[in-house]
C-alpha cells in the first residue's frame, strides 16, 4: 500500500492511503469444527482507501475527520449459519474524533483528558442473491467516549463507553 500526507498551516494535516489486502481464512473458518472437514473457503482480497484531515485546533483540542472505503472481492461472511465467500462487498463510511486535554483550559484540571469518536458505516453485499443487503457484524453507527486522568508519575484511570447500533449475525 501507499500513503500521502500534506502539512497545511495551523497544525493541520491532510492524509490519504490506499492498500491492497489479502487475508486467508482463519483455521477456525477453514475447518468445520463439528466434522473436521475443509470448508472450501477462498481468501479475502480487497482494496482499502481513506482520505482525511487531522488538526490541532487549539492547545488541548485535536480533531480528525476521515472518509473510508473497503472494496472486497471475496469477503467471508455468515449465511444461513454457515461461513461462505460472499463475493463482492463494499464498506463505505465516515469517522470523526475529538480529543480534549482539560488542563489546557484550566490548570487545576491538568491530566484530565476526554475523547469522543463516531463512525458511520454502510457495509453491503454487491453480488449474488444477497446483493444490496447489509453485511453481517457491521453496525451502521458506533459511538465511543472516554474520560480519564493521567498522573505525571505514569498512573492513570479511564472510564469509557461504547454504543453500537444493531447489526445482523446472518446474511439473509
Amino acid at each position: 500500500g501507499t500513503g500521502v500526507k500534506y502539512q497545511l498551516p495551523m497544525n493541520t494535516l491532510l492524509f490519504g492511503h490506499a492498500h491492497t489486502t489479502f487475508r486467508p481464512p482463519l483455521f477456525s473458518q477453514a475447518v468445520d469444527p463439528t466434522t473436521g472437514t475443509d470448508t472450501d473457503l477462498d481468501g479475502e482480497r480487497g482494496l482499502s482507501s481513506d482520505i482525511g484531515i487531522r488538526s490541532h485546533l487549539h492547545p488541548g483540542v485535536s480533531a480528525e475527520l476521515a472518509l473510508f472505503r473497503m472494496d472486497f472481492s471475496n469477503q467471508i461472511v455468515t449465511q444461513s449459519g454457515k461461513l461462505v465467500n460472499a463475493g463482492r462487498t463494499l464498506h463505505e463510511g465516515i469517522e470523526s474524533s475529538l480529543n480534549l486535554e482539560w488542563g489546557e483550559f484550566w490548570k487545576p484540571l491538568e491530566g484530565f483528558v476526554s475523547r469522543g469518536n463516531v463512525t458511520l458505516l454502510r457495509a453491503k453485499s454487491l453480488s449474488g442473491a444477497t446483493s444490496g443487503k447489509d453485511l453481517t457484524m457491521a453496525p451502521r453507527m458506533t459511538l465511543y467516549g472516554s474520560i480519564g486522568y493521567y498522573h505525571p508519575s505514569g498512573a492513570s484511570i479511564e472510564l469509557d463507553a461504547l454504543y453500537v447500533t444493531r447489526m445482523f449475525s446472518d446474511l439473509q
